[in-house]
């Protein structure tokens, strides 16, 4: 099995903090009730103060929502790690790895280091069909809601958010003195999405099981020695605890 560097989990992290605020709403909605039926008519307070439970229940609504789209993308990235895990034990395996230099932040879901290279995976976890190319800003996906009714969503371009880990991943090498060309990968995790997408540049799987099939098959034009990797995997390291720190 590969040797797995595991991050801090951000989708978790902000979904409770969203399940925390939806139950705070609930809290105040039932001190409302509870106030409103002890006083009765001797409370006497300004008429918006009434307003205060509507803008609480649709904070309710907005933070559940919320809870669930962060949910989906952390399985999404669960169900990557128990695929990559696998890899190989002479593989490394970052997970939820947030590369800070000077005034960038960002964070990658997986970066991967082997002989044959270093990898920054990007896992998205969507249902509908998806529509979009490489070059486009926004894409679109199509989905039916619970009553059967077909809507459209603009969506980020997952490709340029792949390309921008790229990016800062190849620019934190550099800086440490590595000359690496990083391959990037994005993966849809839910093999019922429909995909519609042109890309020439990055490689877009459906289906977290084929992740390691394309990263032990990949060929670059040189591979990496067993000194390179150890200082990669170090450098990987000292970063993460400088991060978290």
């Amino acid at each position: 099995m590969a040797n797995v560097h595991k991050g801090k989990k951000t989708l978790n992290r902000q979904s409770r903090q969203y399940l925390f605020s939806a139950f705070v709403c609930a809290g105040l909605i039932g001190a409302y009730v509870v106030m409103i039926f002890r006083l009765g008519e001797e409370l006497s307070i300004n008429p918006f103060f009434h307003l205060l439970p509507v803008i609480w229940l649709m904070g309710i609504f907005y933070y559940c929502r919320r809870y669930r789209i962060l949910q989906a993308g952390a399985r999404g990235e669960n169900e990557i790690l128990t695929y990559v895990r696998n890899l190989p034990n002479q593989y490394h395996v970052f997970s939820n790895f947030v590369i800070q230099e000077k005034r960038i932040r960002d964070e990658a879901d997986f970066i991967v280091v082997g002989e044959n290279g270093v990898f920054v995976v990007e896992g998205k976890n969507h249902l509908g069909k998806i529509v979009g190319t490489e070059d486009d800003i926004e894409w679109k996906q199509y989905k039916f809601g619970q009553k059967g009714k077909l809507y459209t969503k603009n969506m980020m371009n997952p490709i340029k958010q792949t390309k921008w880990h790229r990016h800062n991943i190849e620019g934190m090498l550099r800086n440490a003195g590595f000359c690496i060309s990083v391959v990037p990968l994005l993966v849809f995790t839910n093999t019922a999405v429909q995909l519609e997408i042109i890309s020439s540049e990055i490689v877009v799987l459906k289906g977290s099981k084929y992740v390691n099939d394309y990263i032990l098959r990949y060929s670059p034009q040189r591979k990496l020695d067993k000194h390179m990797i150890k200082d990669i995997v170090a450098l990987l390291e000292k970063k993460a605890r400088v991060i978290q720190s």
